[in-house]
């Protein structure tokens, strides 16, 4: 049974004390409402009704001490469920760049699109390989550094997600590394091994494997940017996988064109367990906090043989 952490408090005084302790603590901000459109009946993502509402509301606090060699930080977001509102809480010492050791919880390493900031991505929402395989969060710790051209990051979590203490006595151990090949091309790879608990609540329950692995590459050169990602994982005995590409153009100063087509098989070993997404859009930055995006979004879904169109739009503001 999966216990709640009472972060919140802690993390509050966490912060306010440490920031006696420094003079330059920042301070940042993140706000993104969204509007989508439902276009045919949906089911993708939940959505039956078109609407408008609050993704994120994010608020950061961090500082470097003791000649900036050691950090931490703190991510909050009133308007996510309860239990999610403490995003990140972790302190860090930097040996050097080549190596730093973090403590807390934070997103750990695995799949590019999940690395990316929110407010840096191309589109509205993360591909499916991002928010199936990537964007986790869990406590741990975990070593990270880089020595030109190659970045890495490998640690040991509890692999029970965040906010939450383990639910057995076994941690799950996740890592990347990337190399910038050239000037303008980079290459990765992540991979994911644990433990879960498999059909919780049944009598078929039991701790199964959980295993991800993966390769990724980015080119970008004259205001183009390529991406695409390849990733496969195995939940006990139901293997799976996912890829996407997608491209991203500066049309003028302050206008980017984006598609992406992405895929995520749920069981390849049963038929009609494919998702496919196809999304087509761009974003207008007005300055360095404000930014608008729009998506349009054709989702073929072979699982419950439904097809889906969805307007997106998302009103940015961050500092």
């Amino acid at each position: 049974m999966k216990l709640r952490i009472p972060l919140l408090s802690g993390v509050l005084f966490f912060s306010v004390g440490l920031s006696g302790a420094q003079e330059h603590v920042q301070i940042h901000g993140l706000l993104q409402l969204r509007a989508i459109g439902i276009i045919d009946t949906n089911i993708y993502e939940g959505y039956t009704h078109s609407t408008f509402y609050m993704r994120r509301g994010e608020i950061s606090l961090s500082s470097t001490m003791l000649e900036d060699r050691f950090h931490w930080a703190v991510r909050l977001d009133p308007i996510a469920l309860a239990s999610r509102i403490v995003q990140d809480v972790y302190a860090e010492y930097r040996f050097d760049e080549a190596a730093k050791v973090r403590f807390g919880q934070f997103k750990y390493p695995q799949s590019l699109d999940g690395q990316w900031s929110s407010s840096k991505l191309s589109f509205v929402r993360r591909s499916l390989v991002g928010r199936i395989y990537g964007d986790k969060r869990d406590i741990g710790i975990q070593l990270t550094g880089s020595s030109p051209p190659i970045e890495y990051a490998v640690g040991v979590f509890n692999g029970n997600g965040r906010n939450v203490v383990d639910n057995n006595s076994e941690k799950d151990v996740a890592g990347r590394i990337t190399l910038q090949a050239t000037d303008w091309l980079r290459v990765g790879g992540s991979f994911y091994n644990g433990t879960f608990l498999y059909a919780a609540n049944t009598p078929n329950s039991h701790n199964g494997d959980l295993d991800r692995f993966g390769g990724d590459a980015r080119a970008s050169w004259s205001g183009l940017t390529l991406q695409g990602e390849y990733m496969l994982g195995k939940d006990d005995a139901v293997k799976n996988r996912g890829w996407y590409v997608q491209a991203a153009t500066v049309v003028v100063n302050q206008l980017t064109f984006a598609f992406r087509i992405d895929q995520f098989t749920q069981s390849t070993d049963l038929p009609d367990q494919r998702t496919t997404v196809f999304t087509v859009g761009g974003y207008y930055t007005l300055n360095d906090a404000l930014r608008i995006d729009l998506n349009y979004l054709i989702v073929d879904d072979k699982r419950i043989q439904v097809n889906d169109n969805q307007i997106l739009a998302q009103w940015q503001v961050s500092f």
